[in-house]
């Protein structure tokens, strides 16, 4: 009797399975090679054991199943719409659905239905109809997945209804409503009858759920889906309504909590850039409250996705969401140690996953946490960050244009970087010399590294070509810069303006490389064709202030170049950030003549003292950091020969 039960337990193990396995095949070799007796005595050996594998459940079964058709019929593996029994099409569905083959499993699974008259065990058909239900849905998913809204929405919503009692029916009602969303949110807005038609639907998929799983999270989804509707079609009021009447109880308390911060926050932002919102006390109370109302319930959805997070595991989606949104909350605030602690784990975890491509909020969590660790002087993480953009974003415009807003950002802590050594220079502070220029040199090399991974980039808008040009320029990239000023001015629909400052910076490409007269030549060329823009006067002057440099006889003439351009711009309001640029170009001028010229040094520093401090006065922050510093350089330069003294000597 033991014996018997041993010997049983034993067939079910997956080492008995294994060895029966290797027994049929090696007997169906061996008749392939014997004589028609014994051909049939192994063959009809190897069957009886493949037919008792088809009959126990493990990793053998399926094979068992192949093993036997292709000796029956001398056929492929097993076919589930040829599935002559319950247990065969069930096996091959099992086997569809670890192998991810969801249609081959919807028809396995169909055909186990089908064949399940005679099972007597009730278990084992309700199995087969969930295993049928997760197959649909997997189906499904897939439309999803490839933005197939409206096949998607079907088939979800027919699993939904048809087979309502099965354990994907709620989870597929769930994905019907948020291809119907997409479905909604995609037909555009003056399209009233499709856009009704698609509304209907999300309705109706909504009123389902919540008829027919009142009591579990999908209920809820289904409310967060047509407030998600609501706010699509403007009425944010009504959707903040629909996401505030979720319960706390619920699963989806939190997603609530998350979007209708979300609308709080973006109606905060929008309303901080109208200033008439901002006029009076009761505006600006609006305004806070509206501010107060998001930081709240961000903060309360955080937490709550905090609880629910597994230890070990990456953030749900609506988890990176909502801490996101807190980031951005911190860093809008001034709060950036706090923002770069929430961004550093979405920056980690993006980093890790080795992105082929970037989606939206990825590209959005990159922009903020450069921003972040820029605010922090962290340059280096800063950079580390911008490179997962310039590594993993496509080559498209929108990707491309957060990209020059990185390399615009760079290139204003390089001159934040250049301030400070100007500063220190000034101050004839040692140390802070060599820090200064060790910050500068990393600026510089963080620069020169984005700008390698960026400058072949074909899809910038002229604009944006503009910027990573300058900062080509700026740390010595002149061949890449020359490249990209030309391909500026020589597009046929760029802008006039640029393709004009195109043009002046490369001929203050030539004035670095101390190639003056043909700088000056082309610089006037640019100035005849365009009279009243800027940037070729600007660099006319700049070429023949440096050539004064070598060449004491121009000096007179560069002096005369800034005083034109000041002249020009004095009367504007507001004044360009060139303008300020302008007036130290000029002061500087009237410095190195009240040097030369002893007998009219203090009257040309009391002139230079007044057009920096005139500067000043109109706008504290000048053209950058940069310029601030070199107005206090220079202003302490002019201030002994302003008190009648001989000039400072130089440090």
């Amino acid at each position: 009797m033991w014996l018997k039960a041993y010997a049983k337990r034993w067939r079910n193990t997956e080492g008995y399975q294994g060895v029966a396995m290797e027994v049929a095949k090696a007997k169906l070799a061996l008749a392939g090679r014997a004589g028609l007796t014994e051909k049939n005595r192994l063959t009809s050996d190897a069957m009886i054991l493949l037919s008792e594998l088809t009959k126990i459940p493990g990793p053998y079964q399926k094979d068992a199943f192949d093993l036997r058709r292709q000796q029956s019929k001398g056929g492929a593996s097993a076919s589930a719409a040829d599935a002559k029994t319950f247990d065969e099409a069930v096996t091959l569905g099992n086997a569809a659905l670890e192998g991810g083959q969801w249609d081959e499993a919807v028809t396995a699974f169909s055909r186990a239905i089908e064949l399940s008259s005679g099972v007597r065990d009730g278990k084992r058909v309700a199995e087969a109809k969930n295993s049928l239900a997760a197959a649909k849905y997997n189906v499904a998913h897939q439309m999803y997945r490839a933005g197939k809204w409206l096949e998607c929405a079907s088939a979800a919503e027919s699993l939904a209804r048809e087979d309502s009692t099965t354990a994907a029916a709620p989870q597929a009602a769930s994905l019907a409503m948020a291809a119907a969303l997409n479905l909604y949110v995609g037909v555009p807005a003056n399209d009233a009858t499709n856009r009704q038609a698609a509304m209907a639907r999300l309705e109706r998929i909504a009123k389902l759920t919540e008829e027919t799983w009142p009591g579990k999270a999908e209920a809820d989804d289904a409310r967060i889906y047509l407030g998600q509707a609501f706010q699509a079609r403007g009425e944010v009021d009504k959707a903040i309504g629909v996401f505030d009447n979720v319960s706390p109880k619920s699963q989806r308390y939190s997603r609530a909590l998350t979007l209708a911060a979300a609308i709080h926050w973006q109606r905060y932002l929008t309303q901080k850039l109208n200033p008439a919102s901002t006029a009076d006390k009761a505006g600006k109370e609006k305004l806070a409250a509206e501010r107060a109302k998001a930081v709240q319930k961000a903060n309360a959805a955080l937490e709550g996705l905090a609880k629910q997070a597994e230890a070990g595991k990456p953030l749900a989606p609506q988890h990176v969401e909502a801490q996101f949104l807190v980031a951005q909350m911190h860093f809008e605030a001034g709060e950036h140690k706090e923002a770069v602690a929430l961004l550093k784990p979405l920056v980690d975890s993006i980093k890790a996953s080795k992105p082929e491509s970037l989606d939206n909020t990825t590209v959005r969590i990159c922009v903020i946490a450069v921003q972040a660790y820029l605010a922090l002087g962290d340059t280096a993480r800063a950079g580390e960050v911008g490179t997962i953009l310039a590594d993993a974003g496509e080559d498209v415009p929108q990707v491309n244009a957060v990209l020059v807003q990185f390399v615009g950002m760079l290139n204003l802590e390089r001159k934040k970087a250049d301030a400070a050594l100007i500063k220190a220079t000034s101050e004839g502070n040692a140390k802070g010399i060599s820090d200064g220029r060790a910050r500068l040199a990393s600026t510089q090399a963080m620069i020169g590294s984005v700008l390698k991974k960026v400058i072949n980039r074909k899809q910038y808008s002229p604009s944006g070509l503009l910027v990573v040009a300058d900062a080509a320029g700026a740390v010595g990239f002149s061949v890449e810069a020359r490249n990209l000023y030309n391909q500026v001015a020589n597009q046929p629909n760029a802008d006039r303006k640029l393709k004009t400052h195109a043009l002046a910076q490369l001929v203050g490409l030539l004035r670095q490389e101390g190639k003056f007269d043909e700088a000056y030549n082309r610089a006037e060329e640019l100035v005849k064709e365009n009279p009243r823009a800027l940037p070729p006067l600007m660099e006319r002057a700049r070429v023949m202030q440096a050539w004064a440099a070598t060449d004491p006889a121009k000096f007179d003439q560069a002096m005369a170049e800034w005083i034109r351009i000041r002249n020009l711009l004095e009367p504007m309001r507001p004044k360009p950030r060139e303008y300020y640029d302008v007036v130290f170009y000029a002061a500087e001028c009237l410095y190195i003549q009240a040097v030369k010229t002893p007998e009219q040094a203090r009257e040309k520093a009391i002139q230079a003292s007044q057009w920096l401090n005139g500067a000043k006065l109109m706008n504290p922050r000048l053209s950058g950091p940069d310029a601030v510093e070199r107005y206090k350089a220079l202003l302490e330069k002019l201030k002994p020969l302003v008190e009648g003294k001989p000039a400072a000597p130089p440090r």
